[in-house]
């Protein structure tokens, strides 16, 4: 089956994803490192297993996006507090608006992966 412009992007924007995280590698502690590493590898996983329209990188995908947002809200509610002590209003609003976004993409990748024509693609 012939694969759809927007599976064909997603794809490629984990391989981007991979690619930057790697790049910020050196800057991170151990354990930020090893955490980066192990999101690298799904990056890389779901991208190349939706490019070829894998059933199981479908949910993969999924899983990965649901994991990132629900491990985005307990981050941020635990992180809010000292937000406002230690940060000036205007990067505190842009740490909003960037954890917004984030959430956002996450859970429009969540629906796009759970439409039925991606389904059947993905068979």
């Amino acid at each position: 089956m012939k694969r759809s412009l927007g599976v064909t992007i997603f794809g490629i924007l984990f391989f981007i994803f991979a690619v930057i995280m790697f790049l910020q590698l050196p800057a991170l502690s151990f354990n930020g490192k090893v955490g980066a590493f192990i999101a690298i590898i799904l990056n890389m996983t779901c991208g190349v297993g939706v490019l070829f329209l894998f059933n199981w990188a479908r949910k993969l995908v999924i899983y990965f996006m649901a994991l990132g947002i629900i491990l985005g809200l307990f981050l941020y509610s635990n992180s809010i507090a000292h937000l406002l002590k230690t940060m000036p209003a205007p990067s505190l609003a842009m740490a909003h608006l960037i954890t917004i976004l984030r959430l956002a993409l996450e859970a429009f990748i969540i629906y796009y992966f759970t439409r039925p024509k991606v389904k059947e693609q993905c068979g």
